[in-house]
């Protein structure tokens, strides 16, 4: 299954004004196999690890979790599997290439990978899944928290929340 995600979050960064004023737009394009990251302008730009980013570490931690087997933690967790690693990089290298910092990367007891963003005392959990469709999970010590689909708008409307 081939879900298109097309987002302009420059507009949430003011430090990328000059990106947000190029008009490029980034089109993220999430397959069941291998996830891709293409340019409006049709220039492909390879998934990996930029050693002057901030999320750097962030992002190598998500690359290691390939050498995490069944059981790491010893109380019978899932290694993550390609497809979802694959995925859970593409979009930590859209966020940095966003400007979006990243707090904390993990993987999960079923094989999932979770990629946190904070802001103060709000927080967005990003929770890639092996075999369902990714989440995003607002937390806040003064509102309930929310869960929805990670798709371009809800993803827009969070960051936009996490940084109001």
């Amino acid at each position: 299954m081939t879900a298109p995600f097309v987002l302009d979050s420059y507009s949430l960064n003011p430090e990328l004004s000059q990106l947000r004023d190029s008009g490029t737009s980034i089109i993220w394009n999430f397959e069941a196999e291998k996830a891709k990251r293409i340019f409006a302008n049709s220039t492909v730009v390879k998934d990996r690890v930029r050693p002057f980013s901030s999320n750097y570490s962030k992002i190598a931690d998500i690359a290691k979790f390939r050498e995490l087997t069944d059981d790491w933690d010893e109380e019978g967790a899932i290694a993550p599997p390609e497809n979802t690693i694959a995925s859970a990089e593409a979009l930590a290298n859209n966020l940095d290439l966003t400007g979006q910092k990243i707090y904390h990367s993990s993987p999960g007891p079923n094989g999932e990978i979770l990629i946190s963003l904070r802001n103060g005392q709000k927080s967005l959990e990003l929770l890639v899944f092996p075999s369902k469709d990714p989440k995003i999970v607002s937390l806040s010590d003064r509102e309930t928290p929310t869960q929805k689909v990670l798709n371009p708008e809800n993803l827009k409307a969070s960051l936009s929340w996490l940084y109001a």
